[in-house]
């Protein structure tokens, strides 16, 4: 682990240690409160958990004469 401080490519508060990687957000490396409130929601967004999740949210918001 590094203990040099950085910016983090995100919101751009310094933050010390390794950060992580911020793709798919933005390039370079971002601090650990950026990778958990926009990186990681952004990569699940394609996985197939989430858009099984939301067909079935879809579907429940259908009345029973239109599914």
């Amino acid at each position: 682990m590094s203990d040099d401080v950085r910016a983090c490519s995100i919101c751009g508060e310094p933050y010390s240690g390794d950060g992580n990687e911020a793709e798919p957000v933005h390039d370079g490396s971002c601090c650990d409160d950026c990778n958990e409130r926009y990186v990681i929601p952004a990569r699940l967004e394609g996985t197939a958990c989430v858009r099984a999740r939301k067909a079935t949210a879809a579907i429940a918001l259908k009345s029973p004469g239109q599914i």
